[in-house]
């Protein structure tokens, strides 16, 4: 399947076209043929010369080696390895040209070329990419016909010795091919169609390209604004992180609190008239014909998560002297919510709040003897100071937060030397030392 030639610019961009005809006629093939040549299509024939000079250019998104393909001037075939190339490399990247200008010499007035995977010259399965030229019927032209990739007695113009035969990027009728007088060996063809839009740059009011919410029932609505974006049609597309699409079309401000945990993508796209691919459960390289697509905003939706608490090193018990000395403990917790704000309770041993710390580093020697807990607390959106000496219970039953599943016991005790008495009473006695044990 011939495609435009993908052109990236910041953000994701293509610019491909929809094959609509070419695909009629595959399917015509049966869908093993169709599955078979789909997944083959991954560089086509640019230009040719009548030197002897054949251009290549892959319209993937990715890497392609082509030291094993083959083209073909029936009765004359060469192995793009055993080729001289004038530019490129047989490990071609995306968007990029090859060009091979050492093959047999090449007919302009009447002639074909062929482009195949392997050795298979008559097998419809091998041939990837066909023209031919000033007449129809050439040796491989049944070939690619049977390959869906050409058309039974269609043939492009014939060219002269000063010209090239050009591809315009289009599809794979012979309209597509024009002879040409200003030949761009190793370049973009002068008939190459141009994709004139923009998606722009995108960022939330807020500031930024990326914030979490939390997944609590109320609503986070998020407004995002868009610059510098071009083109006759606009739109938002929802993506997950894998780039699968959700939405195919929306509009701010989005709020993603019914949709669970996970992380969202927000994009925005400008395109012209027959995008295709645009569809739920699609991925964004689905996306075909002119368009480009801007930066993403990342959303993380996340839960409070109180994880679990301990103490340094490991445990979930200390005791400290209340001394006057700092004593101080460093908490660790674990949570599943590491973009929600993460706080550390202290109460009593009946759970009343005492206080609440940012930092994890807690000092108890200034609050007495006595029992405390230390409990994690992941949130959003609260004061602390509104929860002190109120239960422990109120933080765990607000909106968007939660408290952890264990706490780390601190026991504050004074040292006390007590009293000592006589066994019996009193506090004195007299022994004799007579070197009996008294």
């Amino acid at each position: 399947m011939r495609l435009l030639t993908l052109r990236m610019s910041e953000g994701w961009s293509a610019y491909v076209s929809s094959q609509k005809p070419r695909i009629a006629r595959l399917l015509s093939l049966g869908c093993l043929l169709l599955l078979g040549q789909f997944g083959q299509a991954q560089v086509v024939i640019n230009e040719i010369f009548p030197n002897g000079t054949v251009e290549l250019k892959n319209i993937t998104d990715s890497t392609v080696n082509v030291a094993n393909y083959w083209l073909c001037d029936f009765p004359d075939y060469q192995r793009i390895s055993n080729s001289n190339l004038a530019c490129g490399t047989t490990n071609l990247p995306a968007g990029a040209i090859l060009t091979v200008d050492d093959f047999m010499t090449i007919d302009p007035a009447d002639g074909e070329m062929g482009l195949y995977i392997n050795g298979s010259f008559n097998q419809a399965s091998s041939i990837i990419d066909y023209v031919e030229w000033g007449s129809t019927g050439h040796g491989r032209a049944s070939v690619a016909t049977a390959a869906g990739i050409w058309t039974n007695g269609d043939f492009a113009p014939a060219f002269s010795m000063g010209e090239s035969l050009e591809y315009d990027g289009m599809g794979d009728a012979s309209t597509d091919w024009a002879a040409t007088g200003s030949p761009t060996v190793c370049d973009e063809n002068s008939n190459a169609p141009v994709c004139d839009v923009e998606g722009g740059s995108i960022e939330l009011e807020i500031g930024g390209t990326s914030t979490s919410i939390c997944v609590d029932g109320i609503g986070d609505p998020l407004g995002v604004t868009v610059s510098g974006s071009s083109g006759p049609i606009g739109q938002w597309i929802i993506t997950d992180d894998a780039n699968t699409i959700l939405v195919p079309s929306a509009n701010p401000p989005f709020d993603f609190d019914g949709a669970g945990t996970g992380t969202c993508l927000i994009w925005y796209i400008r395109y012209e008239s027959g995008l295709m691919g645009n569809m739920m459960g699609n991925n964004l390289s689905d996306l075909t014909g002119c368009f480009d697509l801007s930066n993403p905003v990342t959303v993380i939706r996340e839960e409070a998560d109180g994880g679990t608490v301990n103490l340094e090193g490991g445990g979930n018990s200390a005791s400290i002297c209340v001394d006057g000395i700092a004593d101080p403990l460093t908490i660790e917790h674990q949570t599943d919510a590491p973009n929600l704000t993460y706080n550390y309770v202290i109460t009593d041993d009946v759970n009343t709040i005492l206080a609440i710390s940012t930092s994890n580093i807690i000092d108890l020697d200034g609050a007495g003897t006595g029992v405390c807990r230390v409990w994690g607390w992941s949130y959003r959106g609260l004061n602390a100071n509104d929860f002190l000496n109120r239960p422990l219970q109120d933080l765990q039953d607000a909106d968007c937060s939660d408290i952890s599943e264990d706490f780390v016991e601190v026991i504050r005790e004074a040292a006390d030397g007590g009293t000592v008495n006589l066994e019996g009473g009193g506090n004195s006695v007299s022994i004799c030392v007579d070197g009996i044990a008294d």
